[in-house]
């Protein structure tokens, strides 16, 4: 059986959700993960286009129609 957090709808260990269910994030760290989270999100799709081109250009295609 669960012990219960003292509401009778959650019990207190949560078994199959990810770990960040009851995770709050406030202030500075909130500006912090999501500053790392955008600059990998840009630095990955610059690397993409960047690699993208140089593939491209390697195989003989133009930009140009």
């Amino acid at each position: 059986m669960h012990e219960h957090d003292g509401d009778n709808n959650h019990p207190a260990h949560h078994h199959g959700h990810s770990r960040h269910d009851d995770v709050k994030i406030e202030g500075a760290e909130r500006i912090r993960l999501s500053t790392s989270a955008t600059l990998h999100c840009l630095l990955g799709c610059g690397l993409g286009e960047v690699v993208g081109m140089i593939i491209g250009t390697g195989l003989g295609m133009s930009m140009v129609k």
